[in-house]
């Protein structure tokens, strides 16, 4: 068999390469060397005819970039509103309680000056007997529920 083989080498050595591949052989050369200018031509075309609309999404994607940057700052601002209300709420409640306290104060010294000028009750006397405290009035009781008997 190897014989065979190298008979088939011999006779295409001794008549040449056979014209349908080399036909073959020139044909795809071509088709390749087409190929590749058409892809070198569309990646160098690619680029200025694609240039508007490529301009138009760089555009409608900095659109979403530059709204969210104002939404957030809006949002910064409105954080910043917020931040200084509560600040004077907080200072409004701090002078409510500084007069708070301050009327406490007073209220407690007028207490212990109205203490010292009431005389302390005198003691009982010997033999005395107390008195004592008068009772609330009380409203009436009802009267008592009951039930009838067994029938």
């Amino acid at each position: 068999m190897s014989d065979r083989l190298h008979a088939v080498r011999l006779d295409a050595e001794e008549f040449g390469p056979d014209p349908v591949a080399v036909v073959r052989g020139r044909r795809r050369r071509i088709m390749w060397t087409l190929a590749a200018l058409a892809l070198g031509a569309g990646a160098v075309a690619w680029p200025i005819a694609d240039r508007p609309l490529r301009l138009k999404l760089q555009s409608a994607a900095m659109s979403p970039l530059e709204a969210a940057r104002a939404a957030s700052q809006d949002e910064i601002d409105r954080l910043r509103r917020e931040v200084d209300a509560l600040a004077s709420e907080i200072s409004e409640l701090k002078q409510a309680q500084q007069q708070a306290a301050e009327t406490i104060a007073a209220l407690r010294a007028a207490e212990q000056e109205a203490r010292k000028q009431v005389p302390p009750p005198e003691p009982p006397q010997a033999g005395a007997v107390p008195t004592p405290p008068p009772r609330p009035p009380t409203a009436p009781r009802p009267a008592p529920l009951s039930l009838p008997g067994p029938q």
